[in-house]
């Protein structure tokens, strides 16, 4: 089991924008939700996003994948990767992620 593996249990809810996203494929649509689901529970926190270590062991997906679909769906905008120091800071962008809920009214632009 990998490190990063003790967070509390959750639920993985893939928001619906997300859910309908042409450009994404299934295994980019659960990688973006729980990248989402990482950075709300972190605020006030302190806690750092997961190595590909993490995403490893909970979908049982390869590292070579893990990092192929963070490229994917940060070079399509849903994401923001920053390196420094040998810590990965991932964010999400709320208006690429949310766009269709913003669009119908359901939520509010950031």
């Amino acid at each position: 089991m990998a490190k990063h593996t003790h967070l509390p249990r959750h639920q993985l809810v893939i928001p619906m924008t997300i859910y309908w996203a042409a450009d994404l494929n299934a295994l980019d649509k659960i990688v973006l939700s729980e990248i989402i689901w990482l950075q709300d529970y972190a605020k006030g926190k302190g806690f750092a996003y997961p190595q590909n270590t993490y995403f490893r062991a909970v979908l049982g997906i390869s590292n070579r994948q893990v990092s192929r679909t963070i490229s994917k769906i940060a070079n399509l905008g849903y994401i923001k990767v920053k390196q420094d120091e040998g810590v990965r800071e991932i964010t999400y962008n709320y208006n690429k992620c949310f766009e269709r809920d913003i669009q119908l009214g359901f939520k509010q632009p950031k």
